[in-house]
């Protein structure tokens, strides 16, 4: 009896254990091969769980079993950055890994536009 519980013990965690390894492994998944970038914009003050949520309506975070927004915000709070965001416009392509994308909205890599001044 005891043997069977140890057993049961051993395989449950390996199970748990594997399956937060597929959840973890999604953050350097990106959502698709390739595609152009889209703006994104992340306002002042928006929370990042809002952000990830986002994120996965506008299919840049990867569509896998296991995996979704709150991975995301569960590894930036793991991190320490998930206050850390920054407002603005993103260039973000779904070809970027769910740890760029956070790395560029903890960095505030915003997109820039070119601005000709003429004299005078």
């Amino acid at each position: 009896m005891r043997g069977r519980l140890l057993i049961a013990g051993v395989l449950a965690l390996i199970g748990i254990s594997a399956a937060l390894a597929w959840s973890v492994a999604g953050l350097w998944i990106p959502a698709r091969p390739e595609g152009p970038p889209q703006v994104f914009r992340v306002g002042p003050g928006e929370s990042l769980r809002s952000v990830a949520g986002r994120l996965e309506a506008e299919h840049l975070l990867p569509e896998r079993a296991l995996f979704g927004p709150s991975v995301l915000v569960a590894f930036a709070r793991f991190a320490g950055v998930d206050h850390e965001i920054k407002s603005g416009e993103y260039d973000l392509a779904p070809s970027l890994p769910p740890l760029r994308i956070l790395e560029q909205l903890v960095s505030g890599a915003v997109k820039t536009y070119a601005v000709t001044l003429p004299e005078g």
